[in-house]
């Protein structure tokens, strides 16, 4: 199993991050896993009590193993990227106004999102 999320609990909007059945499903998924690779210390700490076999692999890239990349031409279009899940789609609602008066002062910009929602869903 990998994971860098802190699934076992609620989102940031909730009154009380502790959920009693995200907890069970977390101890279940983890006590089931034969290796488990967690994206930071904390997740790590968070699995241990269950499953000793855990490692982790940061989920940030570590800038002094991996260059960046060059690009030799100048794109024409620009990408901005936002990924996430229902859960934190309220952030990008919140910024909705930025993104828009972006595509008004630039044509050559996109919005790509990465959800299990649509925008427009939220409100």
């Amino acid at each position: 199993m990998i994971f860098d999320d802190s699934v076992m609990y609620r989102n940031s909007k909730a009154e009380d991050p502790v959920s009693s059945t995200r907890r069970r499903r977390f101890v279940q998924m983890i006590k089931n896993s034969d290796f488990v690779i967690a994206g930071n210390e904390f997740l790590k700490t968070e699995v241990l009590p269950f499953n000793p076999n855990v490692e982790v692999i940061p989920s940030a890239i570590d800038e002094e193993r991996y260059s960046l990349k060059t690009y030799p031409v100048q794109q024409e279009r620009v990408t901005l990227g936002w990924i996430g899940d229902h859960g934190s789609i309220h952030y990008l609602e919140k910024m909705k106004p930025i993104f828009e008066r972006i595509g008004e002062k630039y044509s050559n910009v996109d919005l790509k999102i990465v959800c299990d929602v649509f925008l427009t869903a939220t409100g």
